[in-house]
């Protein structure tokens, strides 16, 4: 969610469910058992701003968490940007109305991105206290009046889009999987007095497994294993994919791949000079190509991701060097990619063969602090790296085989523990290394 009148509608739609008399709490994320099934019958299944929806407040800025529900009243996890606060709203279930709002005033550099504003993560509640972590502000407990329980400080938190810890609980615990950041780890804190009961890093990863994972940017695997890596190409290439495949079928020839090269420069050619400077190509790709995310687009001149993603492409087709751009130039260059990029002779390009190429040629944009809080931030890492593996996914208890089961995922890792004492039960291996 990116402007205030979608979180609005976010909350309203998401509290209209728990209306009747009749419903269940909804007391975290994804429900009751963290599966995201309600056992609420009748439910309606038709929203506009006015049918099936009995009020809707406007919240003070953008927000990806989600609200909670328990008996009459609704909490929401909102950050107040203009005022470096990290709260938790309380409003009335029946009327909408604001009860309190309570938080903590946090101004240190913590890396994000737009489409992630802080307080991401879902609060958690017992029908007593409301469990919430404001990222590198700590986790916090507030009773129902919105008085504060306790706080604590886990540490730093730190990743190139910023994070989204969702608190668990489970018994007198309130779990949390406390990363990416400066050290991450697995941690159950006391309910009642905030202090830690254990704690526990990820499992290791084989070196063997790191070298097979290779880098996240460009490497022969990315994220989740997928070919090609994390950079601009994840991006870049479904648009032009969509724009170059008329059939529909996911594959692009050759000849479609230089028509779009054909397209493309009739658009970014508007004096219909036959040449484009780097500065007039830079300034206009973003007409032809939506820019990646982060602070810039494509034609930033700021030298921003964006900016640099624009040369980079200029400076990849511009064969002579001379600073300029030619139609032929620039259709030679898409024909040279096309086979190049068609690895394994198929005779068509197909997404992953699109990223794969794209981040050849293409710079890896670097993420700083929020730009929403007007600073350039620090560089981003995540416990030690600096691209955009980690995880914050949130756990769940199951039961299997007569026993209570916390499973957590993490980079490289499925891992399995005795909920009440953090005992290690089992890990799987297979995953990629960002689980958010």
């Amino acid at each position: 969610m990116t402007n205030t009148s979608k979180v609005v509608a976010l909350v309203a739609l998401a509290l209209w469910f728990g209306l009747p008399a009749s419903a269940g709490n909804w007391p975290g994320w994804r429900g009751p058992e963290g599966n995201g099934v309600s056992t609420d019958k009748d439910l309606p299944l038709r929203w506009s701003t006015k049918e099936n929806v009995r009020w809707r407040i406007e919240l003070p800025g953008p927000g990806n968490s989600s609200p909670i529900v328990w008996g009459d009243k609704v909490f929401v996890s909102q950050a107040v940007d203009s005022d470096h606060r990290r709260t938790l709203m309380c409003f009335d279930r029946a009327s909408g109305k604001l009860l309190w709002q309570s938080g903590v005033t946090y101004t240190e550099d913590e890396p994000t991105q737009e489409s992630n504003p802080y307080c991401a993560g879902t609060p958690s509640t017992d029908g007593e206290r409301v469990f919430v972590c404001f990222g590198s502000a700590g986790v916090f407990a507030y009773d129902f009046a919105g008085k504060q329980m306790w706080r604590r400080d886990l540490g730093k938190l730190n990743h190139m889009f910023g994070t989204a810890v969702s608190t668990v609980l489970y018994g007198p615990l309130c779990l949390v999987n406390f990363g990416p950041g400066e050290r991450v780890r697995l941690v159950a804190i006391n309910k009642t007095t905030g202090e830690i009961a254990w704690e526990t890093e990820p499992p290791k990863v084989d070196p063997s497994e790191q070298q097979d994972m290779a880098t996240p940017f460009g490497g022969p695997r990315g994220p989740g294993g997928r070919g090609g890596g994390f950079g601009p190409g994840m991006f870049l290439a479904p648009h032009m994919l969509a724009q170059a495949d008329k059939s529909g079928k996911g594959q692009i020839s050759p000849k479609e791949f230089t028509a779009l090269a054909e397209t493309w420069f009739d658009k970014l050619d508007t004096e219909k000079a036959g040449r484009l400077a780097r500065e007039e190509f830079t300034s206009r790709i973003s007409s032809v190509l939506p820019p990646p995310p982060g602070p810039d687009g494509p034609g930033d001149r700021g030298g921003g991701p964006g900016g640099m993603i624009g040369a980079a492409l200029f400076g990849a087709a511009d064969a002579d060097k001379d600073g300029s751009l030619t139609r032929d130039e620039w259709k030679s260059a898409f024909a040279k990619w096309a086979k190049d990029w068609d690895t394994d002779h198929a005779g068509s390009l197909n997404e992953d063969k699109l990223r794969i190429g794209l981040n050849a040629i293409l710079p890896i944009p670097t993420f700083g602090g929020s730009s929403r809080r007007g600073g350039p931030g620090r560089p981003p890492g995540v416990g030690g790296t600096s691209g955009p593996d980690g995880s914050w996914s949130t756990p769940i208890v199951i039961k299997s085989s007569g026993r209570d089961e916390l499973i957590v995922a993490f980079p490289n890792r499925i891992a399995a523990y005795d909920p009440a004492t953090g005992k290690p039960l089992w890990i799987s291996k297979g995953l990629g290394a960002s689980i958010y």
